[in-house]
């Protein structure tokens, strides 16, 4: 299988952090055989946030249809967002759910006022409860609220290098992701910032397979265009050993890649 055939995870200038416009990613996924292409935009109603309200979903969709104008012989740009703490903005989310999105991801990313990338953190709990407070809000995130995918499951593992093995905790939350019929993401990210391990690890992975689970997403969870892909060909070895089903979201509908 092509590697690079797909990514789900994608920010541009339509994100506060993201480096590129969409065009430019949009060639630089051609350039390397991207055939599907989903903009994952923030969505952040968290008021510390410094994307708080960023996105312009008019503009956003006008790009989307001109792109896939212009592109749309040679890929596939489809329309997504990465929203951030959906156990707190539920009315919000069910808002984004009434739009013309295909893919809608939801992700944690705070613990109170703290960023779960802060090095400040620490100062207030150990690595341990970090995680702990993390998966209690993940399970809310899964049981409460209608998405199509959890990105980066495991997500303090990117900055905090640890492997968190509550397994209780974590089959907990699988069982509601498979139960739901919402997607894991495997995303690189983790691997670019020199970790040996994607966000879920395999072992995390194989505890989805046990309680049903196979399909998955890929993204590089990418905010400039030399971060497109990354590492995916580590994380279709993974797919490939793990036997799992890679697919892409449209319309709200997985698609099994080919």
């Amino acid at each position: 299988m092509n590697f690079n055939i797909v990514d789900s995870h994608v920010h541009s200038t339509f994100s506060h952090d993201g480096e590129n416009d969409m065009e430019e990613i949009c060639n630089k996924a051609l350039d390397i055989g991207v055939q599907y292409l989903t903009f994952t935009e923030h969505v952040d109603f968290y008021p510390f946030d410094e994307g708080y309200d960023y996105l312009d979903i008019e503009e956003y969709f006008k790009n989307i249809e001109t792109l896939n104008n212009k592109y749309g012989d040679k890929i596939e740009i489809l329309a997504g967002v990465e929203f951030s703490e959906p156990h707190l903005y539920s009315e919000q989310l069910d808002k984004y759910n009434n739009l013309d999105f295909d893919l809608i991801m939801g992700a944690v990313h705070w613990l109170g006022d703290t960023f779960v990338g802060n090095d400040e953190i620490l100062n207030d709990y150990s690595v341990d409860e970090i995680f702990l407070r993390y998966y209690n809000l993940l399970y809310k995130t899964v049981k409460n609220n209608n998405i199509d995918v959890v990105a980066h499951m495991d997500f303090p593992k990117r900055y905090l290098n640890y492997e968190y093995k509550n397994k209780m905790l974590i089959d907990k939350i699988l069982k509601e992701i498979v139960n739901k019929g919402i997607i894991l993401e495997i995303n690189s990210s983790s691997l670019r910032k020199g970790l040996t391990t994607p966000m879920p690890s395999q072992w995390i992975l194989e505890k989805y397979i046990q309680h049903g689970g196979r399909r998955v997403t890929i993204g590089s969870d990418s905010h400039r265009i030399s971060e497109l892909t990354n590492n995916f060909e580590r994380v279709y070895q993974l797919i490939d050993k793990l036997d799992l089903v890679p697919g892409y979201f449209k319309k709200g509908k997985f698609i099994k890649l080919d």
